[in-house]
């Protein structure tokens, strides 16, 4: 059965190492986004600690700081992140088909999207999160979903979740929102929090083995 790709999934492949900018191959981070996103702190890292790392050599580390007192959970996405105003509330990530460095094309919905995680909070009231969408070819399709984004949604996996403490495996099965909308492509993104803004200092999500 064929397979839909999650680009470098094993988080082997990094770019600008050691830099505020960096980020695994094929994957953004708030360092690359747009408006004030750039502004807050570094949230993605590579790690090497064999305790952190559930296979190969690295996997991402997302660690949630903060700017002006304001919480900046660690985001990562194959799309790309948008903060247009300084109220976490107002931000979003998007697939630009028009860009392959923050869209990512499929050929078919996939029905799972498995990974594992090692989540370490600060906060007993706190989850990290995942969300991946199948939509159609809509050029700005957003998550969270706005009005202009809903129609051209096919599938989506969501998911808070919490691992105490050690790696564990997850598989997130795909709900189909709408079977007509074709299946073009995928927009999945991890944060260190379930919502922006409400994130605790040095919670830390480690992510490997997306696929």
């Amino acid at each position: 059965m064929s397979q839909t790709p999650i680009p470098n999934g094993g988080m082997e492949n990094w770019e600008n190492v050691g830099s505020a900018t960096e980020e695994p191959t094929e994957w953004n981070s708030n360092k690359t986004g747009t408006g004030f996103a750039t502004w807050g702190p570094q949230t993605v890292f590579r790690e090497n600690g064999a305790a952190n790392v559930h296979s190969g050599t690295y996997s991402a580390k997302l660690k949630t700081g903060n700017y002006l007192g304001t919480p900046v959970n660690g985001v990562m996405t194959i799309g790309r992140v948008n903060a247009p105003t300084m109220t976490p509330a107002d931000g979003y990530n998007n697939t630009l088909t028009g860009d392959t460095k923050f869209s990512e094309a499929v050929v078919s919905q996939p029905d799972t999207i498995v990974f594992w995680a090692k989540y370490v909070p600060q906060d007993a009231n706190d989850s990290a999160r995942v969300s991946a969408f199948v939509h159609d070819s809509i050029n700005d399709f957003r998550d969270p979903m706005n009005a202009a984004s809903i129609p051209h949604a096919r599938a989506s996996a969501i998911r808070n979740f919490r691992t105490g403490g050690v790696y564990k495996r997850m598989a997130i099965p795909f709900t189909v929102l709408n079977a007509s909308v074709s299946a073009d492509y995928i927009l999945v993104s991890f944060t260190s929090s379930y919502k922006a803004g409400v994130g605790t200092n040095n919670t830390t999500l480690y992510i490997d083995d997306i696929a």
